[in-house]
């Protein structure tokens, strides 16, 4: 009993995180990493290629944007991707321990639950899982004494 508690305890702190959800999480954090570094190489790169030619960078700067954004978005676009698959699968781990909890304190056992004892009308005992139908029809049909049933052998 106390074994489960601790684990319980862990999940809510957050410790036992899934392999898949830790991988994709260093994932992101690479490809930030990378992301950054091309927009440095990409930057330098263009500021050595207008400065070769004598130009300003400010004079095409549509340009400029376009080819460093080109050149880091795509990392930036994995690591959002990454990142978001991460924090997903981790919510929904949590979704499921928890949904896992609840449906294991639903149903409980039949030795759990002891049916209780109610006395009828003739002084037996009958369980509450056990009651006679008390619908009109059900006390109609009780009433109705049954008729022997006559069936005819073939054989004669």
């Amino acid at each position: 009993m106390e074994e489960k508690n601790v684990s319980v305890e862990s999940k809510k702190r957050g410790l036992p995180w899934k392999k898949t959800v830790v991988i994709l999480y260093i994932c992101a954090g690479i490809s930030i990493i990378i992301a950054g570094l091309m927009t440095y190489f990409s930057l330098a790169y263009v500021l050595d290629y207008y400065g070769s030619y004598g130009m300003s960078v400010t004079s095409d700067l549509k340009s400029v944007i376009q080819y460093v954004i080109s050149g880091s978005g795509t990392y930036i676009g994995f690591a959002v991707a990454f990142w978001a698959a991460g924090l997903i699968l981790n919510r929904l781990d949590h979704i499921l321990d928890q949904e896992k909890e609840d449906v294991s304190e639903k149903f409980e056992t039949k030795e759990d639950k002891e049916p209780e004892l109610i006395e009828g009308e003739a002084g037996e005992a009958e369980t509450d899982l056990e009651l006679s139908d008390t619908t009109p029809k059900a006390q109609e049909r009780e009433e109705e004494p049954e008729e022997p049933s006559q069936e005819k052998d073939p054989n004669e």
